[in-house]
């Protein structure tokens, strides 16, 4: 569990500094910068070879979706992109919440 955690919060560490012009995948335009070079659209960050998508969607710079974590093409994470990651497993949903500190790091608990 705590390996699976862990690869959670790598990827959404990646997801957030990820950037690069738009590209297309699977015959749609993803990952795209507006004229003040924010993020804007579908992005998508990806592995083919082990299978694994992350998606979100932006309008403005901003966040206007939850930020989803599929392997396989099953979804087994979302994240609020504030304070709440749930993780879903079989039939369960395990609720992690992430706590900013003075120092800006944060803490999954």
């Amino acid at each position: 569990m705590k390996k699976k955690v862990f690869l959670i919060t790598f990827l959404i560490c990646a997801a957030t500094v990820f950037s690069q012009n738009i590209i297309e995948y699977n015959g749609k335009k993803i990952n795209g910068l507006d004229e003040n070079n924010n993020q804007t659209g579908i992005w998508k960050l990806f592995d083919e070879e082990n299978k694994v998508l992350i998606t979100c969607e932006f309008k403005n710079g901003e966040y206007v979706s939850n930020t989803n974590f599929y392997k396989d093409s099953k979804l087994i994470a979302s994240y609020n992109n504030e304070d709440k990651l749930e993780i879903y497993k079989d039939s369960k949903t395990i609720t992690c919440n992430f706590h900013r500190k003075e120092d800006n790091s944060t803490t999954l608990y």
